[in-house]
């Protein structure tokens, strides 16, 4: 018996009589026993606190969230200043050849691979705009897989926290990174005219 069945169980019962169940009208309810329920939690009432907590309105488990990476055409970096803005490491907002733009995003798609398909059909699930105008062919994709290294999340505020800092050393890689979680930053250059700007005041 799973984890996520008992908890669909609870949640069922509670959306059909308005209440939370005891160990035999939950049995009755759906067949769950109380020693199974025990197996799995240290109590019913544990379970049933967690049930409220990670099951959506829907009766639905949250599905895990992964982190991943597709390469962007490099016209990206010329046509959307979003992105210069928050690569502020390459002066003058020049781009070497060669460097590799990047945009780093999650998902609750199965696989990364089936979040980028859906970037690529385009149509109202395709995310992003910069991703659809600028993703590269099928040959040129580059997806991080981090499910490999058991990077696995089930809150949306631990996958922005390990997307900021995928994306962080993604540029520290020398690319260009365009990701939700990095801050529009200027240059070092461009904070000292700045501060010169303020002190002539």
């Amino acid at each position: 018996m799973s984890t996520n069945k008992i908890l669909r169980a609870i949640r069922s019962f509670r959306e059909k009589y308005k209440r939370d169940p005891g160990f035999d009208s939950l049995e009755r309810h759906s067949g769950i026993s109380k020693s199974m329920v025990l197996a799995k939690f240290i109590s019913l009432s544990d379970a049933t606190q967690q049930a409220k907590a990670s099951i959506k309105i829907s009766g639905k488990i949250p599905k895990p969230l992964h982190l991943y990476a597709v390469e962007l055409n490099p016209r990206v970096w010329t046509e959307k200043p979003g992105i210069r803005k928050k690569n502020p490491q390459f002066v003058g907002g020049v781009l070497p050849a060669g460097t590799v733009c990047l945009y780093v995003g999650y998902t609750r798609h199965p696989t990364p691979e089936d979040r980028v398909r859906k970037h690529l059909e385009g149509g109202q699930v395709s995310g992003r705009k910069i991703v659809t105008l600028y993703i590269r062919d099928r040959s040129r994709l580059v997806v991080e897989k981090h499910t490999t290294r058991g990077l696995v999340f089930r809150t949306k505020e631990d996958a922005e926290a390990q997307e900021g800092a995928l994306a962080r050393r993604l540029q520290k890689a020398g690319h260009a990174v365009y990701c939700d979680q990095l801050r529009q930053r200027r240059s070092k250059v461009a904070r000292r005219l700045a501060r010169s700007r303020r002190a002539s005041r």
